[in-house]
């Protein structure tokens, strides 16, 4: 069968047929994890291009198959072209692939690729059972950085309890950096760290340091994929040269959870660019949606008559009343009267009193953000993570004192829409009338299902 490409076939036979058939396998295999392959829809041409192309590639990877099942010599011949048919097959959503691939195992149960495919293919199916005891197989054989990383990407998804699903992602953790150890050069490795530094923020750990983490690790592994280090060549012996869309699109939806929306545009953007498929022009158009919004309030003031807004703010009262703070920490920080008295970043051993005028957001998406004013009517934004929704209930608007402590200022840009924020990190930075509501903490929250991750095939 010919490909159809100039030279194919004299390349693939300088390579020889087994890496000619690993290399077809592989093109197969991408080809059903873009969608190509299957149910590919009929046109009154005959299929669409994609499916052509998969036809193709299916055409080609069957004939490097029985080029390579031809020169096969030996069991370990027979275990691997048994593993590249069954890869074929699955690649093809065909149901003969898992009894080829147990009986590779069978034939030699040392052959990391076999456990991989089979392992993938148990995923693929559903059964996390099945595939974290083929990862773990394969781990008791060689130290295989493909096993890694699917096994770290696997803990994350089970856990019947909360403890259970902590300690998974702790575990997960512990693979992925020995994963990176293994190739700190495999873009794919960073990746997945910076994955699993993010779920372990949000579902575990709420610490900061591993949100920069996860930043750290996407940074890295941009670097590489766009030529950071030599041409890498993964497990399988194969270039992995193409753009990881998700890094993009993950990496956007932190920088939009920090409400560092600029960053978070442009990433968003060149996640789309790599895969038209992915909501990033939904998450663009919400994020100038709601900046547009909150700097239209914040200029507008909450859109208050001038005598309303005299009441609040006559509310805080005078710049020498103070009330007691029920914390010695915030009792002791010194006391400002404006937003023009702090400084641009976190204003260290400082306080502010404010009053909430309205809700900024009504996403539901943390954080928690509202329209503030100090005592001069200055308005900006205020943003409090790890605090739940429902203290908006508890804060009568304009009628309660609320004290900021040492409060983040960031000026909040995108493209000519711009307004004063102050980020809070912890809600024990933030008081209602003195008193902290404790029974509001709520750790953050992100929809980690968006955060693509299957096991690179």
């Amino acid at each position: 069968a010919r490909s159809g490409r100039p030279g194919v076939g004299r390349a693939r036979a300088a390579m020889g047929p087994g890496a000619a058939v690993e290399r077809a396998v592989r093109r197969m295999e991408r080809l059903a994890a873009s969608g190509a392959v299957g149910d590919a829809p009929e046109g009154p041409g005959g299929p669409g291009r994609a499916a052509g192309i998969a036809q193709a590639a299916q055409r080609d990877g069957w004939a490097a198959l029985e080029a390579a099942r031809e020169a096969a010599q030996g069991r370990r011949g027979a275990v691997q072209v048994l593993g590249w048919e069954a890869r074929l097959r699955a690649a093809a959503k065909d149901p003969g692939a898992e009894e080829l691939l147990c009986r590779a195992a069978k034939l030699d149960p040392t052959d990391a690729r076999v456990w991989n495919s089979l392992g993938e293919l148990h995923w693929a199916n559903g059964d996390l059972t099945a595939a974290h005891h083929c990862f773990t197989s394969c781990l008791e054989f060689s130290r295989d950085i493909r096993a890694m990383r699917s096994l770290s990407m696997l803990l994350r998804k089970v856990g019947a309890t909360p403890q259970e699903r902590a300690a998974n992602t702790k575990e997960s953790l512990r693979v992925a950096k020995a994963a990176v150890a293994l190739d700190c050069n495999s873009h794919e490795s960073w990746y997945l760290l910076g994955n699993t530094y993010l779920s372990l923020f949000f579902a575990v750990s709420h610490d900061p340091t591993h949100l920069e983490a996860a930043l750290k690790a996407y940074r890295r592994s941009e670097a590489l994929e766009r030529g950071g280090c030599p041409a890498q060549v993964d497990g399988d012996g194969d270039s992995d040269g193409e753009r990881n869309p998700d890094l993009y699109f993950n990496r956007g939806k932190v920088f939009e959870f920090l409400e560092e929306y600029a960053a978070a545009v442009k990433d968003y953007e060149q996640a789309g660019a790599l895969d038209p498929r992915l909501p990033s022009a939904q998450r663009i158009e919400s994020i100038f949606r709601r900046v547009g919004n909150a700097a239209g309030l914040v200029q507008r003031k909450g859109h208050l008559k001038s005598k309303r807004l005299a009441a609040i703010t006559k509310s805080l009262g005078r710049p020498e009343d103070d009330l007691p703070i029920a914390s010695p920490t915030a009792a002791s920080a010194r006391r400002v009267s404006t937003l023009a008295d702090l400084s641009l970043g976190k204003n260290t051993q400082v306080r502010l009193d404010v009053a909430i005028l309205l809700p900024l957001a009504s996403s539901g998406d943390p954080p928690l953000s509202f329209l503030a004013v100090d005592r001069t009517g200055t308005a900006f934004g205020v943003s409090v993570y790890h605090l739940d929704a429902a203290v908006l209930a508890k804060c009568r608007s304009g009628r309660d004192r609320i004290t900021l402590v040492e409060p983040l200022l960031r000026e909040v840009r995108l493209g000519a829409i711009s307004y004063p924020l102050l980020q809070l990190q912890q809600p024990t930075q933030f008081f209602v009338n003195g008193e902290l509501l404790s029974s509001s903490f709520a750790h953050a929250a992100l929809d980690l299902t968006s955060f693509s991750e299957q096991p690179k095939q």
